[in-house]
């Protein structure tokens, strides 16, 4: 050790170069392995790029990405439309997972299954079916849904509708734009596109104020048929009840609407043959063999909005007053805008029908001209379904007529003209079958 502390003590000058040379030595070969990590990843960039070319020169187009689901303070932030983008309320994303086997344990074994109602029985099987191909679909894994609302729905408050409606969003003049697009159809809800490429589809969900109806019950119109398809969203009602799509009460003018997006709900299997009160009358076998699984899963956003219910056997003056068609546009209002939220400038179509035209009273023609009204204003492409066109074609005649006198009014107003065209002319139809 001695001799060690000789040498440096004789041989400093030596030592301290030897060290700086070392010193330099290791900065250089580290400077040497960065200047290699950085040569390898812009190779890997390059042909990255290069694949990325190909493809674009193959295809013409980029691929697409994969969706993501944005937080709540980013779902506003939009890309360049090809059509001016309304303000619209920001909108929230909240998450709800399922429990589906507690789901079948805990209601549709006991209360449906093990009912003594050949209604609620049959239900349950549907349903048993519908959780059985989920579960293989997603391989057992716990599926959630995503449920899109406004963060706050004060828009459309009946507060102004009910006193002053020219003091609200409503005052806006009508306008048609150029994006309108129209198309009809007597078939119900097939989930299935006419329009190429193939755009975001929303449908409407024809729903109660408490989200589901009677879908956990013996209930069986176009929202249980659409649940009981698509039976993740019938879990979400049993574990998150209630959710509401409509704040306040049912009646016109009553409640505020409070439209709820369930984002890409899997519809595993499609029910056909079976209608309303044909689910006391069906056996089992029959049953199964109305639900029809699907070899390809469909991914459906259904738009949950509940129309204002009259009150039994209406009045033809209450079917069609004015305060009734504000309630209706209002409501179409907000569920077609937050379909345009979360679209967020994309291409997109909404499906609706005769909504609230079965037990709650209100007139086809009634709401087929107010779909015409909002859909038209608001741009987008509207396909109506449940309307033959035997019962379309003098709609759309007498909406061409009217259309060209209601430009550059406010909606209001021309709302209340609708309101009196339909009690001088329409005839107030009786609740019919519904989608």
């Amino acid at each position: 050790m001695n001799s060690v502390s000789d040498f440096v003590k004789n041989h400093v000058a030596l030592c301290v170069c030897t060290l700086g040379l070392a010193i330099v030595v290791y900065a250089i070969g580290r400077l040497g392995h960065r200047l290699v990590t950085w040569i390898r990843e812009k190779c890997a960039q390059t042909q990255r790029v290069e694949t990325l070319a190909q493809t674009v020169i193959q295809q013409g187009a980029l691929p697409q990405r994969a969706p993501h689901n944005p937080r709540v303070e980013e779902v506003n932030a939009a890309p360049t439309p090809a059509v001016a983008v309304r303000p619209l309320p920001q909108r929230m994303i909240q998450r709800f997972p399922l429990d589906l086997n507690r789901f079948t344990r805990e209601w549709v074994a006991p209360h449906l299954l093990g009912s003594s109602d050949a209604a609620f029985r049959n239900k349950g099987r549907l349903l048993e079916l519908g959780i059985e191909r989920l579960q293989r679909a997603t391989q057992g894994q716990a599926p959630h849904i995503d449920m899109v609302s406004f963060a706050s729905s004060a828009k459309y408050g009946i507060a102004a509708l009910q006193s002053a409606p020219e003091n609200s969003y409503l005052n806006e003049q009508f306008q048609t734009q150029a994006s309108f697009h129209l198309e009809t159809t007597a078939q119900y809800y097939t989930y299935t596109e006419s329009f190429s490429p193939p755009p975001l589809s929303f449908h409407i969900d024809f729903a109660n104020r408490f989200l589901g109806g009677g879908v956990l019950r013996a209930g069986f119109v176009q929202e249980e048929i659409a649940f009981s398809e698509a039976v993740a969203a019938t879990a979400l009602v049993w574990q998150h009840q209630p959710i509401m799509t409509r704040d306040g009460e049912a009646g016109v003018l009553q409640g505020s609407p409070n439209p709820r997006l369930l984002r890409q709900v899997l519809r595993v299997q499609a029910i056909q043959g079976v209608y309303g009160a044909e689910l006391f009358t069906r056996s089992q076998a029959q049953i199964e063999a109305a639900a029809h699984p699907l070899t390809s899963l469909q991914q459906v956003n259904f738009i949950a909005i509940a129309a204002p219910c009259l009150e039994s056997n209406p009045s033809r003056e209450r079917v069609f007053a004015r305060e009734t068609l504000l309630d209706i546009a209002n409501t179409l209002f907000a569920g077609f805008e937050l379909a345009l939220a979360e679209a967020n400038g994309a291409h997109c179509v909404i499906h609706s029908g005769p909504i609230g035209c079965g037990a709650f009273g209100n007139d086809r023609e009634a709401v087929f001209l107010l779909h015409l009204l909002v859909a038209e204003h608001l741009g987008v492409n509207l396909v109506l379904h449940g309307y033959p066109d035997a019962e379309t074609g003098p709609y759309i005649a007498r909406w061409r007529t009217l259309s060209s006198t209601l430009q550059g009014r406010p909606l209001y107003e021309c709302i209340q003209d609708l309101s009196q065209y339909l009690l001088q002319n329409a005839t107030a139809q009786r609740p019919q079958r519904v989608i």
